[in-house]
């Protein structure tokens, strides 16, 4: 019944695709362009569809476009006093927004008078609705100067941004809608002639939303041009944007992790092999590399992932056990013992991520993904999955197996070439110095007991990766000085009882350090920050380690980078306060 519901009211909508639009029952659109009475269509609408957001955005949307903008107010109107839910109020607002063009002052002041009548009821229910006193902040945006509004939109726009600053870092990255509200205080700033301020906060906007352009468009605009040029953006005899797709779709680009190469390690004693190149695509960021990727599914159409077509089966995006694939993330596939298993690596849809595959910067500064994932080795039994599972630019040690952890003399403790204990690869930076973040990933775990394939045994992969995402060179020299950081952490933690894998980390600390060392002389980073890197040599010890510690953690938030509370390397981090 539920299904049926929501087929009627998508059709009464006119949310569907043009052929269902063209259906025996009217919808909405087609009742209201061909004159129906407003109050009679609000009333024949379902009940669940006055909180379907996209369907009454579209519906107003359509209206607009054909000029019958009165009709979508009558409409929203009369539904409003049916039920005003936030999604009925907010459209109810913009209606009158969308009348303006053209209309003389008077008539101009009293639509926004009444658009922010609309959204009055979702702020009193709710004080903390971002979009109700960000539409509250903009009607007072396009009034011409004399009428000085400028202040009071500054005022409800402040409170806008106010809201966004107090979420978490994980609710502020996920949604990049935020950043209108720095767009339009700026504007606001800008329009009292206060452009040190405009900047500034344009600027603080950049901090938490750096690929969005059009704050990068706004801080290129001469302070003497500013109130002039912001004016005849905010105008509101121009067409005003009043589309809400912002709450749902991301403002910014969506950017690509290519994975160029890679080592599967064993597992346990089989041979290294290469791994095929691959790819995770339609990355969403909010601040600097912190992001996800979306889950997404076609089944059987194209494109499909490799490593369902190796198997040899059916293709419809489904792991043997029915599982869904996350077909935005391309792994690769592993063949092994001659072919006996082909294992088909997949990120899925059935865990607490529900198929997301969430990207941060963990405590360490390294780059982490959070996701389920699993292993199908083309029958249904045999599928191993994995909960919240951490793939990391830090280098990591590989854990022992399961029956050694237990005491049991059974174990297999390696993972090809890496015995237990030994190091597996990791690295984040601008290698190549292009301006575009790259780096070495790195996958550890063991197999559950139950597995068919080595169980309990400890396995291990890297991915050689390069992204179209920018860097500037500080942010480079401060991710690569945490990568460094790491592998003289496991240096000087690992000197007494492995002190071959202790001296190839401090090689590697070398090799990190000299390419810090030349993105900081790059981005010209403050002298008291290239002291610190000089002094931090390979033999350096904890007093030293720490220091370089206290300069990252102080030096990275300025640059626009953000980490949250995780540590997926096992390597500690913490040092005396």
């Amino acid at each position: 019944m539920k299904t049926l519901a929501r087929i009627v009211s998508a059709l009464l909508l006119g949310a569907l695709a043009p052929a269902a639009a063209n259906a025996k029952a009217p919808d909405s659109y087609d009742l209201l362009a061909k004159g129906s009475e407003p109050k009679a269509v609000a009333a024949k609408l379902p009940s669940e569809s006055v909180s379907d957001l996209k369907a009454l955005n579209t519906l107003r949307l359509r209206l607009k476009a054909e000029g019958k903008e009165a009709v979508a107010q009558a409409f929203f109107a009369a539904l409003a006093a049916r039920k005003p839910t936030d999604e009925v109020l907010l459209n109810l607002s913009l209606s009158h927004v969308d009348q303006m063009m053209g209309k003389n002052l008077l008539q101009q002041g009293n639509l926004s008078s009444r658009s922010q009548d609309a959204v009055e009821p979702i702020i009193k229910r709710n004080p903390k609705h971002w979009v109700a006193w960000y539409i509250r902040g903009l009607n007072n945006l396009y009034w011409p100067d004399w009428f000085r509004k400028a202040a009071t939109a500054q005022e409800y726009l402040a409170k806008a941004v106010a809201l966004h600053e107090q979420l978490g870092p994980v609710e502020q990255d996920e949604d990049d809608k935020y950043a209108l509200g720095y767009l339009a205080l700026g504007d606001a700033y800008a329009l009292l002639d206060q452009p040190a301020q405009a900047k500034q906060t344009w600027q603080k906007g950049m901090g938490f939303y750096p690929y969005v352009a059009v704050l990068r468009e706004r801080l290129a605009i001469a302070d003497a041009e500013l109130h002039a040029k912001v004016r005849a953006l905010r105008d509101a005899d121009k067409p005003v944007d009043t589309d809400l797709s912002f709450m749902w779709r991301h403002l910014s680009p969506t950017f690509t992790v290519t994975l160029t190469g890679g080592t599967l390690f064993g597992p346990g004693p089989l041979p290294d092999q290469p791994l095929n190149p691959g790819r995770l695509a339609n990355m969403v960021l909010g601040s600097a590399i912190n992001g996800h990727i979306p889950a997404f599914n076609n089944r059987g159409a194209e494109p499909n992932l490799p490593g369902e077509i190796l198997q040899g089966k059916a293709v419809d995006g489904l792991l043997s056990d029915g599982t869904e694939a996350n077909e935005n993330i391309d792994v690769g596939f592993v063949s092994l013992m001659n072919g006996k298993f082909r294992l088909f690596l997949s990120a899925i849809q059935d865990g607490p991520n529900k198929g997301k595959i969430n990207f941060f910067l963990d405590d360490g500064w390294h780059w982490t993904i959070l996701d389920d994932i699993a292993i199908d080795p083309g029958f249904p039994v045999g599928v191993i999955k994995f909960q919240d599972f951490t793939f990391s630019t830090s280098p990591r040690v590989l854990p022992v197996s399961r029956q050694t952890e237990a005491k049991s003399p059974a174990g297999v403790d390696q993972s090809g070439s890496i015995p237990s204990g030994g190091v597996v690869p990791g690295a984040l930076g601008d290698a190549n110095f292009d301006g575009r973040l790259d780096g070495t990933l790195n996958a550890i775990g063991r197999f559950p007991y139950d597995s068919v394939l080595l169980p309990g045994t400890p396995f291990a992969q890297t991915r050689v990766f390069d992204t179209d995402i920018p860097v500037t060179s500080a942010q480079a020299a401060l991710l690569t000085l945490a990568n460094a950081l790491s592998h003289l952490r496991l240096a000087i933690d690992l000197k007494a009882r492995l002190p071959e894998v202790a001296e190839a980390m401090r090689e590697t600390f070398n090799e990190r350090m000299a390419a810090t060392r030349r993105h900081a002389e790059k981005a010209q980073l403050p002298d008291a920050a290239r002291q610190t890197m000089d002094r931090l040599q390979a033999n350096a010890g904890e007093a030293e380690l720490c220091a370089a510690w206290k300069l990252l953690n102080e030096a990275a938030p300025a640059q626009g980078l953000r980490k949250r509370g995780f540590n997926a390397s096992g390597i500690k981090i913490a040092c005396p306060k």
